[in-house]
């Protein structure tokens, strides 16, 4: 991750962050979520002008297959993005 602006990074390593996983029990009504620390199967992709992903089935479990997935989040940004361009 040093090879890249420091904010993916942290980015990241906010979705472990215990206010964040409360917020989002609150929003989904799912209760005692535990985020995956070891990152399992998730982390940063880059998909540029004209790529796509095919329909696919995420990592239903953790590393060591103990725990199973409720929920997997998605973060996406765009370079140029800004609040201004949102259409009200």
């Amino acid at each position: 991750m040093n090879q890249y602006d420091s904010v993916l990074e942290e980015a990241i390593y906010a979705f472990q962050m215990p206010a964040v996983v409360a917020r989002v029990e609150q929003i989904t009504g799912l209760r005692a979520l535990e985020p995956d620390t070891m990152l399992y199967a998730g982390g940063i992709s880059l998909m540029g002008p004209g790529h796509f992903l095919n329909p696919h089935i995420d990592n239903s479990h953790d590393r060591t297959r103990e725990r199973y997935r409720v929920l997997n989040l998605l973060y996406y940004v765009s370079p140029q993005w800004s609040v201004d361009r949102v259409a009200t």
